[in-house]
């Protein structure tokens, strides 16, 4: 798993991580306030959930809501997307 700086913009102050989860190739993004819960949870989920990137930013919520919005066309169902990882990870880490 990779850490990385994200930078968010709005008026919220609410500061976390965003994560890159897959699973069954399908892609999440989620936001969490602790990557390492987080990590642990997903461990429970079995051997094919995977935390594959991670990136803090002073606005978790904008920063996903951006993303999720630049991934629209690749919306399955509530956050999971079916577009390969690489490419979201990029995204954020542009953002």
């Amino acid at each position: 798993v990779k850490k990385h700086i994200v930078r968010a913009q709005g008026t919220a102050n609410n500061p976390g991580y965003i994560a890159v989860i897959q699973k069954n190739g399908m892609v999440r993004i989620s936001s969490t306030r602790r990557p390492n819960a987080q990590a642990r949870r997903l461990q429970s989920f079995g051997k094919d959930t995977l935390l594959l990137w991670y990136g803090f930013t002073e606005n978790m919520l904008e920063a996903k809501k951006v993303a999720m919005k630049h991934f629209e066309d690749y919306r399955i169902r509530g956050d999971w997307l079916d577009v390969p990882a690489d490419q979201v990870i990029l995204h954020l880490k542009r953002y």
